[in-house]
């Protein structure tokens, strides 16, 4: 009997305790109003803001990002505060997120931001934000842009998140995003646009922006130029000439956008392409740099060929995959392929569609399980299923297409020696990533491991069999050699780089 009241006395606190939880819930999703890029009510007016990391993990593709959520501050001592969230928009970005939605007149402050402080395979993290960061007001009828927020680590300790706004002017790009990505909201533009609160903003701030740009995070698309130095990419609008050895020079292309790929052209020019409509060129190393998007769509530049005098450009937007072509220096482009990209369910997310030139045919992950392959001189393409869903897809100077694709439960390594139209699996380790040739016979890996340190491998028999050699703490975003074929590269998203000389039998860390 005793112990039927006990149990009976536990069930009914753990069903207090459940409804309890239940109501709290309740109030805290009564209390936020959520509103969508679209005009709710008559009276509304509307926001238009974009936030981009900068930070250690901002070199991952097509993160998932929370809603954010803002708040209207109470007119009086009489009136309450209020809070909405707004959907993020990620369809033509990569590092970075859009928030666009309608809201009700009023004064607005920012309570916390989403954001991707931490590394490996973590999501969402979270940045509060300082009652004395700058304000905005929302006006009935009229769009609130306030252009790009950047989130950087400060200077002082390198961990603490610094939060920093441009200009008051805000960002011209914002009327093409309204447009593309919230049309809901397009009644609203030809008027006046509002930015921030004037006198909310503090006398630091274009101080703090200006620092957010001397640090810029990832290292994308690394190339070399003509001096044996290259160049590459990163998180905040910065392309980096390193030469071994020596500190990387700066180069500011004036947006603050991530720049996902890089070209050195034949003619000397320098091409950066990146995340929503990014692509500029240079004809003075980076010391200039001019718009040559002309009538691309708003997407992510994720990869840049030159081929025969012709820039391919491959775009992804959403789940869309575009290719693209225009001569040299020229802002007119031709399309010449799309593509749709699938993923199931059980499918990998988050793969970043990449582009490869081999020979004439420029072959095309398309994430979950297809790869095209165009013929360049007759823009004819086919589509071809993968063994799997794809993982990862490298192609190098051996002329071998190759998977990581996803077979029933495991990761299987896949080759193909026909642009992709048959597979076979591979005789190679699924634990060996990114096999780079600099020609049929010699080529070097990442060779990841289970409960035991990751290492460098090398192969001088065309891949039949790989020797492991330096273990590696970090892995790579990218494996490549110099055009003298004489170095072997290893870069990751932090910025390490890695070189070897002796066609991978031992590495270096470079040091900067």
């Amino acid at each position: 009997h005793n112990n039927h009241c006990c149990s009976q006395g536990r069930y009914m606190k753990i069903q207090k305790l459940i409804i309890g939880t239940i109501l709290l819930l309740l109030v805290g999703c009564s209390t936020t109003q959520h509103r969508s890029a679209s005009i709710v009510n008559a009276n509304d007016g509307a926001l238009v803001v974009r936030i981009l990391p900068n930070t250690l993990g901002s070199g991952q593709f097509r993160k998932h990002w929370e809603s954010l959520t803002v708040e209207r501050l109470p007119d009086d001592i009489n009136s309450t505060a209020s809070q909405y969230s707004l959907q993020p928009i990620v369809e033509a970005s990569s590092s970075s997120v859009i928030y666009a939605g309608s809201l009700p007149s009023g004064r607005y402050r920012f309570l916390k931001f989403p954001a991707h402080q931490c590394l490996g395979m973590c999501e969402t993290g979270w940045v509060e934000v300082s009652s004395g960061f700058s304000r905005f007001d929302i006006k009935s009828g009229h769009l609130t842009n306030l252009g790009v927020i950047v989130q950087s680590l400060s200077s002082t300790d390198g961990k603490k998140m610094m939060l920093a706004h441009g200009p008051l002017a805000g960002d011209t790009l914002s009327d093409e995003i309204v447009r593309e990505f919230a049309p809901g909201l397009t009644t609203l533009l030809g008027r006046p646009s509002l930015s921030w609160q004037s006198e909310s903003v503090s006398k630091q701030m274009e101080l703090a922006f200006e620092y957010s740009k001397l640090t810029s995070f990832s290292f994308f698309s690394p190339r070399e130029v003509s001096d044996g130095s290259f160049i590459y990419g990163s998180a905040n609008g910065i392309v980096y000439r390193m030469t071994p050895g020596e500190k990387p020079i700066a180069h500011d292309v004036g947006e603050r956008k991530s720049i996902e790929a890089i070209l050195a052209s034949s003619s000397g020019s320098w091409y950066a392409g990146g995340e929503l409509g990014l692509l500029t060129m240079s004809d003075d190393e980076g010391k200039s740099w001019r718009s040559i998007r002309g009538n691309l769509p708003l997407g992510v530049v994720v990869d840049l060929h030159e081929w025969q005098g012709i820039i391919i450009a491959t775009i992804v937007r959403g789940a869309r995959i575009y290719i693209y072509a225009s001569p040299l220096g020229a802002d007119n482009w031709t399309a010449l392929a799309e593509y749709q990209t699938v993923v199931g369910y059980s499918d990998p997310t988050g793969v970043r569609p990449r582009s490869f030139l081999m020979d004439d045919m420029l072959i095309t992950g398309v994430p979950g399980r297809n790869v095209a392959s165009l013929d360049l001189n007759t823009n004819a393409y086919e589509i071809y299923p993968l063994p799997g869903p794809l993982q990862m897809l490298s192609v190098s100077e051996d002329g071998v297409l190759r998977c990581r694709c996803i077979a029933t439960m495991a990761v299987n390594p896949y080759e193909s020696r026909d642009f992709g139209k048959t597979w076979k699996e591979s005789s190679e380790s699924r634990f060996l990533l990114m096999p780079t040739f600099r020609d049929r016979m010699n080529g070097v890996a990442f060779q990841s491991a289970i409960l035991s340190a990751a290492t460098m491998a090398y192969t001088n028999d065309g891949g039949v069999s790989w020797i492991q050699t330096t273990e590696m703490p970090v892995a790579p975003n990218e494996i490549f050699y110099s055009k003298d074929k004489t170095a072997a590269y290893l870069a990751s998203i932090y910025g390490e780089l890695w070189i070897s000389k002796d066609d991978g039998r031992s590495w270096q860390r470079v040091q900067r």
